[in-house]
């Protein structure tokens, strides 16, 4: 948990994947709905209900947001590697990128830059 100002995140590194594109925001969803489910648990504790729930690891960009709370899975640092090539349906390139949080009481903002990398490849191997 981690509070800055009013807005209380739940920051994990590791989350489920789907490799199907149309499923990518149900991960996010389910790891929503136990923090709400957490802080129903948890009424006597304020720090514990979450505005934010953060994870990464996926190498991809959903953002899933609801009346009260807002998901975020981060992009990844990793380019086309050839464990991406064999994990990602039809061989698509990872998200690369970063999302900025900018927290001013209890509103947040959000940025989100990316890179498009589909032209960069792996360079060979060359052994002289």
């Amino acid at each position: 948990y981690l509070t800055v100002d009013d807005v209380t995140m739940h920051i994990s590194h590791h989350i489920g994947v789907s490799n199907m594109f149309h499923y990518r925001g149900t991960p996010i969803s389910r790891e929503m709905l136990f923090s709400i489910i957490n802080g129903a648990f948890r009424h006597d504790l304020n720090h514990y209900k979450t505005t934010l729930v953060v994870r990464a690891h996926a190498h991809y960009f959903v953002n899933v947001r609801f009346t009260t709370q807002a998901g975020l899975i981060l992009p990844a640092w990793q380019a086309k590697t050839s464990y991406m090539v064999k994990k990602s349906p039809l061989g698509m390139v990872p998200g690369i990128g970063a999302v900025r949080l900018q927290i001013e009481g209890s509103e947040y903002t959000q940025q989100e830059r990316f890179r498009n990398i589909e032209l960069i490849q792996r360079p060979p191997h060359v052994i002289k």
